[in-house]
This record gives structure tokens, C-alpha cells and sequence, in this order.
């Protein structure tokens, strides 16, 4: 909300109930160019943690080096369109934001789990289509 707020007092945005109205498409344009290659890294480490095991502890470099991989095989196949979405620093900042979300666990310092429940991996394909802005059925 706060994020929100911000675009409407930068006038990038007008809110009038429930209805969001851009204001101001060059400003929203260069907004959107630089936040769409951090939401690729987001999506293509999901990809990547979507390979885990039930028992997997993966090191934090090897999330970065099986993310890695999945943006070099999708930027040649064409479905990922950042070279700069190659980044370390957001991939760590992905699994960070993967493990306040719930869906990943820290099993001890710089290695990662997945976190309960029965479908572990599946977890991360959905939440690599909600960042990909997919419609995902519940």
C-alpha cells in the first residue's frame, strides 16, 4: 500500500476507490523497466527451486548456480528477456523474500529447505506464474 501511495503522490497514478488509473504512462513505462528484470530473477529462481526434493538442503550458491542455468536455458529458448536478470544479488534477495513468504526454510546459515506442506516444489511453479502475472487456480 505504501508502494501505491508513493506512485499517487509522484502523480504516476490516480486512486478513486478499488479503481487504480495511470496518470502518467512515461514515468509507469520507466518505473516498469526497471523492476521487470528483478521480477524475471524472482520467477526464474522459483523455476529453479521448483527442481528441489521434499529433503533437499540446497547452499545458497547452489540456488544461484541452478537459477543461473535456468536463465541461460529460457534466454536462448527466448522466454527470459534480461541478460541483467542474471544477478546474484537478486537471486539472494529472492530466496530471502522466498523464505518470509514461507514457502522456502532456513535449515541452517546460506542453505535452504523448502517448507512444509504437501506439495512442495508445485509451490514454486504457481509462484513463478503469480510473479510472471499468470492466473493461478486455487
Amino acid at each position: 500500500m505504501r508502494s501505491l501511495a508513493l506512485l499517487e503522490h509522484r502523480k504516476v497514478i490516480r486512486i478513486d476507490g478499488d479503481e487504480i488509473t495511470c496518470t502518467d504512462t512515461r514515468a509507469a513505462d520507466r518505473l516498469a523497466a526497471s523492476v521487470e528484470p528483478v521480477l524475471e530473477t524472482y520467477r526464474l529462481t522459483a523455476l529453479a527451486l521448483s527442481e528441489m526434493h521434499r529433503r533437499d538442503t540446497l547452499p545458497e550458491w547452489e540456488a544461484i548456480i541452478r537459477t543461473f542455468a535456468v536463465h541461460d536455458r529460457l534466454y536462448l529458448e527466448g522466454s527470459a528477456l534480461y541478460p541483467e536478470s542474471r544477478n546474484r544479488s537478486a537471486v539472494k534477495l529472492a530466496l530471502r523474500s522466498f523464505t518470509d513468504l514461507g514457502v522456502l526454510k532456513t535449515q541452517r546459515m546460506k542453505h535452504y529447505e523448502l517448507a512444509g506442506g504437501d506439495e512442495g516444489p508445485e509451490d514454486f511453479v504457481q509462484l513463478a506464474r503469480r510473479i510472471e502475472g499468470e492466473q493461478v487456480v486455487q
